[in-house]
């Protein structure tokens, strides 16, 4: 039931963010249960890193262009991710 649209970004980058993406979750708890480092923090900043540079790149120059390019990476490692979730399920039903 899932409907398919037109990709803005290559594989790579949604690649790319989809892995920044998840590096932010497990960093933000990490951050929430150890506290921050010196380390996490370098982390953290090669993850945002990951998510502005596909951003960046495909942006037609202009910084709304570039906001929301940001937004719809994050928003299509979302559901990259929610949809890997929902292949691995939807054989046991």
């Amino acid at each position: 039931m899932s409907r398919r649209r037109e990709r803005r970004y290559s594989l790579i980058s949604r690649l790319i963010g989809m892995m920044a993406f998840m590096a932010l979750v497990v960093i933000g708890l990490t951050w929430w249960l150890a506290g921050f480092s010196l380390y996490l923090g370098l982390a953290t900043v090669a993850a945002f890193g990951g998510l502005l540079g596909p951003a960046a790149v495909e942006s037609g120059g202009g910084l709304m262009d570039f906001l929301s390019g940001i937004l719809e990476l994050i928003g299509e490692a979302l559901t990259t991710i929610l949809e890997a979730i929902e292949g691995l399920f939807s054989g046991f039903g």
